[in-house]
């Protein structure tokens, strides 16, 4: 039987820390969960293969950028983000345009905190023709929160099942398995509404 605990770290042992700043900026265009990423990047850091005094600054910086891009695509009325934005529904995302609105620094900051949501907060800033440095300033602040958090919570978690199954690495492959199975099946969900609500109305 392929370990397969073992073929993860090597291919994560060679993705520099380079490769988790593209990973997380890539990512924060894509409408999935950036939660589950950042609870795995912290999972396999406790294996040793980064540090963390390095690897939570990284991934700030590359969840920013990637909001920022996200942002801009919005604000210049990209086609992409255009199409993604009718197939949102109508009712969700006017409600969240009003609250942008009405209360935008809290709306844009409480956002990223919505699993599902995150995705929305530079789409609805950046069409709103919110000022880039008031999102750039209370996204900040919110990524400052939300990254650490997460990437410490799966740092901690990997050392607490060490130490409960230290020897049982059968277990810990089918924790693994189940996590990315989830992910995928998450990212194969947000696929197929983006491609096939239309034929579903």
């Amino acid at each position: 039987m392929i370990d397969l605990e073992s073929s993860i770290l090597i291919f994560v042992n060679n993705f520099s820390y380079l490769g988790v700043f593209i990973l997380l900026a890539v990512i924060a265009l894509i409408p999935i969960p950036e939660e589950l990423v950042l609870l795995l990047i912290g999972y396999f850091a406790g294996y040793g293969f980064a540090d963390l005094k390095f690897l939570i600054p990284i991934s700030i910086v590359g969840v920013i950028v990637g909001d920022n891009i996200l942002f801009f695509l919005s604000s210049h009325k990209n086609h992409l983000i255009n199409k993604f934005k009718n197939k949102v529904a109508h009712k969700k995302f006017t409600k969240y345009e009003l609250r942008m609105k009405e209360h935008i620094g809290k709306t844009i900051f409480l956002l990223r905190f919505v699993i599902g949501l995150r995705f929305l907060s530079p789409i609805i800033a950046g069409s709103t023709n919110v000022e880039w440095k008031k999102f750039f300033i209370y996204n900040t602040l919110a990524v400052l929160i939300f990254v650490p958090f997460f990437i410490i919570i799966g740092y901690n978690f990997n050392t607490v099942l060490s130490l409960i199954i230290e020897d049982i690495s059968f277990i810990k492959n089918i924790i693994i398995v189940l996590v990315l199975s989830i992910i995928i099946i998450i990212f194969i969900h947000n696929i197929k509404k983006k491609f096939f609500k239309k034929e579903e109305n």
